[in-house]
């Protein structure tokens, strides 16, 4: 009898992607649970109505569904086809992906043609040898900035964060203390760029491993790892806000010089934006990086990659941290921090009674609910402070 636990598991790494030969691998060394590799491949898996080919699907569901996400971002048939499967476990192939994209998403299609830019090669020793910190501006017109952080070697992201600001060092250090205390241990290395909004996270990172290397600086254009994943955020997402908040301003409907107008835009998108961050996160830490035929990139899925290094013939290199560690570098930032990541309090408080009168859940489901809400809110506030 197979737990349900065990279940649920074999059902996520089916959806996320998983060779059968590497579910098994986890299976049996990291679940400690027992179990042919044949019984796994042909018993089990049928049995869960899991199938990698030849699967039904109703197409009135999927053009359903594909409408759906493509109207709320997700841009490219791949991304159209790993969203359907992993939210909705939905599988369709890669040619139907293709042709719903180029029928529903065609001006999308041509925005995001161009040439691509040629990387230089990049090694790192393993999992959380280096990790790689910037900041995101395109949405900082509207109030909205996004920091991240990536692993060198895995190109796993470590944290995607959606905040009022990304350069106070307390917000940073936030972040990568958040990060930390998640896997109880400190980065071999840290790069990051010289700013000041980093300067308390290289204090910490210094502080704790006592090595003046442990924090490498450098211009944002070469931090090669996560400027890549700037680059797939903004085909994959980002491009899709920023073209609807200019929409909105084109419509009369957003004024940036407005206090009200941004104060209103943050609280209502945010939540939103950053529900499309966490799902966007899932979808990239489960995707499949291919096999180049130049460069040291190793093939494989991120999450695989960094959570088992082992099957890579390597190890990880971070840096245990003990709790008392931890809650001292925390207590040294997180009040300072919760004060810049929130609108103002008064304001904030007069704008959740306003939704909470219309019933509306504080993550919109919607762009378009999101659109309704942020007018209904600064119409709103424009009256009573009138």
């Amino acid at each position: 009898m197979i737990p349900d636990e065990i279940k649920q598991c074999i059902s996520k790494m089916f959806y996320e992607g998983y060779p059968y030969r590497l579910m098994h691998y986890i299976l049996e060394k990291k679940k400690n649970f027992q179990i042919s590799f044949q019984y796994l491949q042909h018993k089990v898996i049928p049995r869960l109505g899991l199938k990698r080919r030849n699967c039904r699907i109703d197409i009135d569901t999927a053009i359903s569904l594909a409408v759906s996400e493509i109207q709320n971002g997700c841009n490219g048939c791949e991304n159209l086809r790993r969203s359907l499967k992993i939210k909705y476990h939905l599988q369709i192939t890669r040619s139907l992906s293709r042709e719903l994209v180029r029928i529903l998403d065609a001006d999308g299609i041509e925005r995001r043609k161009g040439r691509r830019l040629r990387r230089r090669k990049y090694i790192s020793r393993g999992p959380n040898y280096v990790w790689h910190l910037d900041g995101y501006d395109k949405l900082k017109p509207f109030g909205i900035c996004i920091h991240g952080c990536v692993d060198g070697f895995s190109r796993k992201i470590i944290w995607l964060q959606a905040s009022i600001t990304n350069k106070r060092p307390e917000v940073v250090a936030d972040f990568f203390l958040k990060a930390v205390d998640n896997i109880k241990a400190f980065p071999s290395k840290i790069r990051c760029d010289p700013g000041t909004e980093n300067g308390l996270t290289a204090a910490i990172q210094l502080t704790h491993t006592s090595d003046k290397k442990s924090v490498i600086y450098g211009s944002s254009v070469y931090n090669q790892r996560i400027e890549r994943y700037w680059g797939w955020l903004r085909q994959s997402k980002s491009d899709f806000w920023i073209n609807h908040f200019k929409c909105l301003e084109a419509d009369g409907i957003l004024n940036v010089s407005s206090q009200i107008h941004k104060l209103c835009l943050q609280f209502v998108y945010l939540p939103v934006i950053q529900k499309d961050l966490a799902e966007l996160t899932v979808l990239w830490n489960s995707h499949n990086i291919r096999k180049q035929n130049q460069g040291d990139i190793l093939s494989g899925i991120p999450d695989v990659l960094y959570h088992y290094p082992e099957v890579y013939g390597t190890s990880d290199f971070c840096i245990p941290a003990d709790d008392i560690t931890l809650n001292f570098f925390k207590d040294q930032c997180n009040h300072e921090a919760n004060l810049f990541k929130k609108i103002d309090e008064d304001f904030e408080a007069v704008l959740i009674e306003l939704r909470d009168n219309l019933n509306i859940p504080p993550v919109i489901d919607s762009v378009q609910n999101a659109r309704h809400l942020f007018i209904y809110l600064k119409e709103r506030m424009e009256n009573l402070l009138s």
